[in-house]
């Protein structure tokens, strides 16, 4: 047992981890595999968080227990040990307190047990379990718990998030042909007030346009979509009108408060330099509501591709 603040309860049979510290114990782990390891723990909540304890082995973490009561109960993650003694320990990370509350640990007992997987089982990747796969033939099944579906504000790091994993895992993934414009290329229309880029991303809180010149390399039938978000106002949310050349080709209704693609239309077009122009149409502020738009890109894809989707 180390830390500054340590000792036996009162029943003589559990130490109580009263600061930042950590009781370990020297396991044979005869001849390696798949181990459940963690212990018999209890302990006292501060402002309505228990104790949490990292696991680890030679000193390596390979996981972390967050206590779901007071009361002793036994926790455990997986590990795949090597063969031989090794270091099992448990610390104690988030020591803390206030007024009439202490947040403390108790250790019972360390616990290891063989933990053997069938073949296609779920693996965790992750401490607490929220992501896991199984092998299933040649490939592999992937669960994950947390709603990457819906990702709110967070739909650019869902999406890198999700290609930097199944790139990890090892998938294939043959990506669609498609052409990106970011909206720092366009050039806004004089005088219009409130409109600006700002971090590679287009704001219009008025009425306005911005325009770019493209060269198209392929000629052919193109979905055009515009990434963004914006504001509604008696439930309308901001349309942009797109137009190719002088000829409007499409309107995208930007219908989300978080940066999504929205469709805006189909155009065919011809091998050359183009004028691409987008304009804000239906500004509009009662009271307080506001109806603003904010654009990141503009995505065209040959009508073979698949549709846009993420």
């Amino acid at each position: 047992v180390t830390g500054p603040l340590t000792g036996l309860m009162e029943d003589g049979d559990a130490v109580g981890i009263y600061t930042f510290g950590s009781v370990e114990a020297q396991i044979d782990f005869g001849e390696g595999g798949n181990f459940l390891v963690g212990g018999h723990l209890g302990g006292t909540p501060s402002d309505g968080v228990l104790p949490v304890c990292r696991v680890s082995i030679d000193g390596d973490a390979v996981g972390h227990i967050s206590l779901v009561d007071p009361g002793f109960r036994p926790y455990a993650v997986p590990a795949d040990v090597e063969p031989g003694v090794h270091t099992l320990s448990l610390s104690f990370i988030n020591d803390g307190g206030g007024p009439g509350n202490d947040r403390n640990l108790f250790v019972d007992r360390l616990t290891v047990a063989p933990f053997d997987q069938p073949e296609g089982a779920l693996r965790t990747l992750v401490t607490p379990g929220g992501l896991s796969h199984a092998r299933v033939g040649a490939g592999q099944l992937l669960v994950d718990f947390v709603r990457w579906d819906d990702p709110g504000a967070n739909g650019t790091k869902a999406s890198r998030y999700l290609c930097g994993l199944l790139t990890a895992l090892g998938a294939r993934v043959d990506p669609p042909q498609r052409s990106t414009i970011g909206m720092d290329r366009f050039a806004i229309d004089p005088d219009v007030p409130w409109a600006e880029i700002r971090g590679g991303e287009l704001y219009f809180g008025t009425l306005g346009g911005a325009s770019v010149r493209a060269r198209v390399t392929q000629a052919g039938a193109y979905r055009l979509a515009l990434v963004g978000s914006g504001t509604a106002v008696e439930g309308g949310y901001p349309i942009i009108e797109v137009s190719v050349d002088g000829e409007v080709v499409g309107h995208a209704e930007i219908a989300s408060e978080h940066s999504e693609i929205h469709e805006a239309g189909v155009v065919t077009l011809e091998e050359g330099v183009v004028d691409i122009r987008i304009r804000f149409t239906n500004d509009i502020q009662i009271g307080p509501d506001d109806r603003n738009v904010y654009l990141s890109r503009l995505v065209a894809s040959p009508m073979d591709a698949p549709e846009e989707g993420g």
